[in-house]
């Protein structure tokens, strides 16, 4: 019985840092979407995540993938707002990427530690 749940715990933590793995993945990619194919990178991060966010349910993991994909739509969302109602079109857009490359540099270095993306 102490050989099954010590077989248990090896599973559990090689799952976990596979998440870990796929989730830093993910990260870079949002990280170098903006600079080399102008955010369509993040495309291909959001269909990972939402591949891997069912098997992330109850980890540390979860809301991470729940981030990468709500925060690019989110971006998107905004940046077709603010250009076409031309508000603030450059000061806005500047505002997105820099809330953008923040969130996704925080959640990095959060996955990194093996943190919550939130509190």
């Amino acid at each position: 019985n102490r050989s099954m749940q010590d077989n248990t715990a090896t599973i559990d933590t090689q799952q976990s840092d596979s998440l870990r793995n796929i989730v830093l993945g993910c990260y870079a990619a949002s990280l170098l979407g903006p600079f080399i194919s102008i955010g369509m990178l993040n495309v291909p991060v959001m269909l990972v995540a939402w591949f891997y966010y069912s098997r992330a349910r109850d980890t540390t993991y979860e809301d991470h993938l729940k981030q990468l994909i709500q925060i690019p739509i989110i971006c998107l969302v905004l940046m077709v707002v603010v250009i076409f109602t031309r508000v603030l079109a450059l000061p806005g857009s500047i505002a997105l990427i820099g809330w953008f490359l923040y969130s996704m540099v925080k959640g990095a270095l959060r996955a990194y530690r093996r943190e919550a993306f939130t509190d």
